[in-house]
């Protein structure tokens, strides 16, 4: 920059501030890009590590603001560049002193220099998003297998129910058929007055089979309601149904008090 010692051109102050601005620049971005560095590092090392989506999110952050200023300084030296080439056209040219020209290089390298940064900057954000993306599919391969492992549990459970199934029916029948048999409704006599075995029925064993049926239907209409509504309404309007009829039994109770 000793070129620019004695320059006529009003412009040639601002290149040092430029250079001053670059290495600023240049030290950010590459900040951020050690800390991607970082995550891929220990990313390849341990890969059962779990992610720091807040720590990603961050230098995410860092990284497109660095972007964006940097897309900023690039179209303000671009600006002063144009307005160089008029301050030129009307004052230096007309008095063919070629001071100017010092400058316009020092401007053209810092833009250069500017617009690379600006690439390495957009480097770093396409970096942490792929670091992102393979976070988030690693994720989901992880529970995949999960998913998996537990899908392979559940098909084995399911095989042992099946076999507990299976040897309940087996036994069920003749479960049914011992307690039909054991009810008092029937009764058995080893060398009867006859001197046979003698097997009597009750004619009662009627009431046997409303009772059961009853209870089979009841039983099977109230799962059909819980089904239907949820645990919680039935119970809720069981509680109503209760509180109901204590409510007509207390006024009951009070009006034959009144009378």
């Amino acid at each position: 920059m000793h070129q620019l010692a004695g320059s006529k051109d009003p412009f040639s102050f601002l290149v040092p501030i430029l250079y001053a601005i670059a290495l600023l620049y240049d030290r950010s971005v590459w900040l951020i890009r050690d800390r991607i560095r970082d995550i891929e590092k220990n990313r390849a090392n341990d890969t059962a590590a779990e992610p720091d989506f807040s720590a990603f999110h961050e230098i995410g952050r860092h990284a497109i603001h660095s972007t964006e200023t940097l897309a900023a300084a690039a179209q303000s030296i671009q600006t002063l560049l144009k307005e160089h080439e008029k301050f030129v056209e009307r004052t230096l040219a007309a008095q063919n002193d070629l001071g100017a020209d010092p400058s316009v290089a020092h401007l053209n390298s810092q833009l250069q220099i500017i617009e690379n940064l600006k690439l390495r900057s957009q480097a770093n954000e396409k970096r942490l998003q792929n670091e992102i993306t393979l976070a988030y599919n690693l994720i989901a391969q992880r529970d995949s297998k999960i998913m998996m492992d537990l899908g392979k549990a559940a098909k084995s459970d399911g095989g042992a129910m099946k076999a507990i199934a299976i040897v309940t029916m087996a036994f069920l029948p003749a479960t049914f058929t011992s307690a039909i048999f054991s009810m008092s409704f029937f009764n058995f006599s080893p060398d009867g007055a006859n001197g046979r075995d003698e097997w009597t029925v009750s004619g009662k064993i009627w009431i046997y089979w409303v009772v059961a049926i009853s209870l089979t239907l009841l039983t099977l209409l109230a799962w059909l309601v819980v089904r239907e509504n949820g645990p919680k309404k039935f119970f809720a309007a069981f509680s109503s149904l209760g509180m109901e009829q204590g409510g007509a039994r207390r006024r009951a109770m009070r009006n034959a008090v009144e009378a």
